[in-house]
């Protein structure tokens, strides 16, 4: 990890003598840095960008600056305005789906975190629970609030994440729906997420990341937070040869994050891996602590990866903060 990370320094800030003369200008400013990612669709979940070492000082610079972002300022609709915030609060849709049950995780398990990292800025958010945590249950509660002129600023998935084919979703009982509701073009691996689904074989439903997206942006919501694991995964492969637009590539490479960014989402924080509950829990916690003090949501998203890394959870096994994927609104 290290030298991967010490190979994308040499690669973009030491590529030359401008570039070389740029990063030394600034780098004793880190900490009021703000650096934003801007690549190719391909290139923008597959490398590691937060890996990014510099030699000189022994240190990953995601880890040093004050918000380490992915931008995307090509979505194949314009961005969702942020909703006024006429009572002074936060308007956050808290999604729980847990369709094993009790053989599940447990129902607050990241919930609780994130109430004790609100602490006593609770009052700053404005928290409604989904249920029944279903797709359908999601789309009339947005619905909703759209028309009552109330949109939520945020929505928050906790639950689970897959990113497979459909022969795979086959395998695992989960493509009781049509072809056309899973989204894209039947080829290929894709994330989705896994909402509760009662009448189905498993329980479950999954929801791709273009049907998501426009879900959100036809209901005013800005902001998608998803503890979810494979939710921003893809597979490390070259642009692919027969996508015309970036958008076409988008749907090609099927990261749900990334599809749900280029349906006019601005903010989106997904899992490129699968994580560990407590570690969610933990950087879940820290990002809202930070919401809850006003910091931006890439601050907020840097501040919960610092934290990971600074105090790595007690037998979680690893410290990889969940990497976010969105506009640099």
């Amino acid at each position: 990890m290290q030298a991967r990370g010490e190979e994308l320094y040499d690669k973009v800030l030491a590529a030359n003598r401008n570039t070389q003369a740029i990063w030394f200008a600034i780098r004793d400013q880190l900490a009021d840095l703000r650096i934003e990612i801007s690549t190719g669709i391909a290139q923008a979940a597959a490398i590691p960008w937060e890996l990014m070492r510099d030699p000189e000082s022994d240190s990953a610079i995601a880890l040093r600056v004050r918000a380490f972002v992915r931008v995307q300022s090509d979505p194949n609709i314009g961005f969702v305005p942020v909703p006024p915030v006429d009572d002074g609060r936060i308007r956050l849709l808290y999604v729980v789906c847990r369709p094993n049950g009790t053989d599940d995780v447990g129902l607050r398990a990241v919930a609780n975190r994130l109430l004790q990292g609100l602490g006593e800025n609770r009052q700053r958010f404005a928290i409604t629970a989904l249920r029944p945590p279903t797709y359908e249950r999601l789309q009339q509660v947005l619905t909703d609030a759209k028309e009552a002129g109330r949109p939520f600023h945020c929505v928050h998935f906790d639950g689970h994440g897959i990113y497979a084919d459909q022969e795979a979703l086959i395998d695992l009982g989960l493509a009781d729906l049509s072809a056309l509701t899973l989204g894209a073009n039947g080829t290929g691996k894709h994330g989705y997420l896994l909402f509760e689904h009662p009448t189905a074989k498993r329980k479950m439903r999954p929801v791709p990341g273009a049907a998501l997206g426009q879900l959100l942006h036809d209901t005013g919501v800005p902001v998608l937070v998803l503890n979810a694991c494979q939710s921003a995964k893809h597979e490390a492969t070259a642009s692919p040869a027969d996508a015309d637009t970036v958008h076409e590539e988008v749907r090609a490479i099927g990261s749900l994050a990334q599809a749900v960014v280029d349906q006019g989402i601005p903010a989106v924080l997904g899992m490129r891996y699968s994580v560990f509950v407590v570690t969610a829990a933990q950087y879940v916690g820290e990002l809202y602590a930070a919401l809850a003090k006003g910091r931006g949501f890439g601050q907020a998203a840097s501040e919960a990866r610092k934290h990971l890394h600074r105090n790595p959870s007690a037998g979680s096994g690893c410290n990889r903060a969940p990497c976010r994927t969105g506009s640099s609104r």
